[in-house]
């Protein structure tokens, strides 16, 4: 550590999966307090937890020229990340942050909001497996709206359900620089699939659209259909194990065909049958770019 606060120069720092624990973290936060010139800190897999948040938490706040921050699986709580708000509020330089897979829950995440409506110059964010519900997404979405430079969020194993959906689109739907949006088993069903396709209409830019393993059936898959005329932009498109059925299938064919720059398709597990099959087949046979399926 003492050799560590002598790096001024230091841009890059990477102690990833180390277990240093909260203690190891509590000791690192003096010399990294230090480290002005740092653009990058990745603490991933660390096993830090609530107190080793907090304690690094005066260290990152000193962080101005902080570009990216990871602090992905540390077992962070809700009081970790109330804790880390106000160092993360501070970061105006910060263009990725990552706070996958840590039990934030509803509280936490709530409590990140102020610091999260502060990063405009936020590209991309990952706040996938962090144990939220509807609340939490409710409690976000006001955040992710201010986030107008934002290109990619990755939302992928949080219940969300029907309403976090409804609050979530209306934040994404003002996301004009989004390229990658992953929504992967989020428990939106059918209704939470419509209201996220309303947004989509608007996101000209995207690029990637995962929504794998949300049950939306045959009425999500038409509601996605419509917004999918207007993406002309999107490269990859996964629906695995969504249940559309072959009404479903119909449905999406219109929109699917309209993706000329598809490179990757995937709609494995739907129950698609022989129908579904046959209303897709043409519309596959005009995307010239696609190289998966």
């Amino acid at each position: 550590v003492p050799a560590l606060k002598e790096l001024k120069s230091l841009t890059t720092l990477h102690i990833g999966v180390n277990n240093i624990g909260s203690k190891g973290a509590i000791a690192l936060a003096p010399a990294i307090k230090v480290l002005k010139s740092l653009a990058s800190l990745n603490m991933a897999g660390n096993a830090i937890k609530n107190e080793g948040a907090i304690g690094l938490a005066s260290a990152i706040k000193e962080l101005k020229s902080l570009t990216s921050l990871n602090l992905h699986l540390n077992g962070i709580g809700g009081k970790g990340a109330i804790g880390l708000s106000s160092a993360i509020k501070e970061l105006k330089s910060l263009t990725s942050l990552d706070l996958s897979d840590n039990g934030i829950g509803n509280e936490g995440a709530i409590g990140l909001v102020p610091a999260i409506k502060e990063l405009k110059s936020l590209t991309s964010l990952n706040i996938s497996s962090i144990e939220i519900d509807y609340e939490g997404a409710i409690g976000l979405a006001p955040g992710i709206e201010n986030l107008k430079s934002l290109t990619s969020l990755d939302i992928r194993y949080n219940k969300i359900e029907r309403v976090g959906a409804m609050a979530l689109a209306r934040a994404i739907k003002v996301l004009k620089l989004l390229t990658s949006l992953w929504m992967e088993s989020t428990n939106i069903f059918a209704e939470g699939a419509m209201s996220i396709a309303f947004a989509l209409q608007d996101l000209k830019s995207l690029t990637l659209l995962d929504i794998r393993h949300n049950n939306i059936g045959s009425e999500g898959a038409a509601a996605l259909a419509f917004a999918l005329q207007n993406l002309k932009s999107l490269t990859s498109l996964d629906i695995v194990g969504n249940d559309i059925g072959s009404q479903g299938a119909i449905a999406l064919a219109p929109g699917i065909e309209e993706l000329k720059s598809l490179t990757s398709l995937d709609i494995v597990g739907n129950d698609i049958g022989s129908q579904g099959a046959i209303a897709l087949a043409p519309g596959i046979e005009e995307l010239k770019s696609l190289t998966s399926l």
